[in-house]
């Protein structure tokens, strides 16, 4: 049985958080979100509830870096580097010895990066 709503302790901790779920909106805001957020909030136990505002909590209080996998990343429509089967396609990836030590490597590198990144931001 799902915990009650843990309500975060400022809206600018949830505010900030940016994560669409009613424990994590502000109060303006709660209204309006909460008919999207109730059925995945529903879904977190208690402790789940609670980490989630702290994570909340710590994200807006100062900067912060997430690290995530390929699944994250695909999801969001970045294309990944593998097929179904787990085979690499596509270019081989640079080496980071061959990026210091290659200027013409370096020009190609960034070349490909400028046209992905079109891709990327609208991910």
């Amino acid at each position: 049985m799902p915990g009650p709503a843990i309500e975060p302790t400022s809206a600018t901790a949830a505010h900030s958080c940016g994560i669409r779920d009613a424990a994590c909106t502000p109060d303006d805001n709660v209204t309006r979100h909460k008919r999207q957020a109730t059925r995945g909030s529903n879904m977190l136990d208690s402790p789940t509830r609670h980490l989630l505002d702290t994570l909340c909590q710590t994200m807006a209080d100062k900067p912060f870096l997430v690290v995530t996998g390929a699944g994250i990343s695909t999801a969001s429509g970045i294309p990944d580097y593998r097929d179904k089967d787990g085979v690499r396609r596509g270019k081989q990836p640079m080496m980071y010895q061959e990026f210091l030590g290659n200027p013409a490597a370096r020009q190609r590198y960034w070349a490909r990066a400028m046209l992905g990144w079109p891709r990327i931001r609208a991910a």
